[in-house]
């Protein structure tokens, strides 16, 4: 798979737990952490899309209140 070098803005305390996982030796660098950090939340939102969808096709559009739910659930990042 081809990858890209980008550039990255994480809290400090983040980057100091991830660092520190590192030098523990349960991730193999901050990129790979990362990467993985990046895979699993892509994976999660296709799941999460999977499952409303078929929600909505066994039940339905989702009322005001569920969507509201939703939103405070799963806030979209700034």
């Amino acid at each position: 798979m081809a990858t890209r070098k980008i550039t990255i803005t994480v809290e400090e305390n983040d980057l100091a737990r991830i660092r520190e996982m590192v030098q523990a030796g349960t991730v193999k660098s901050v990129s790979g952490f990362v990467q993985r950090a990046v895979t699993r939340s892509l994976d999660a939102d296709r799941l999460l899309d999977e499952y409303l969808a078929a929600v909505v096709a066994e039940g339905g559009p989702l009322t005001e209140s569920e969507t509201a739910w939703l939103d405070e659930l799963f806030p979209i990042p700034q």
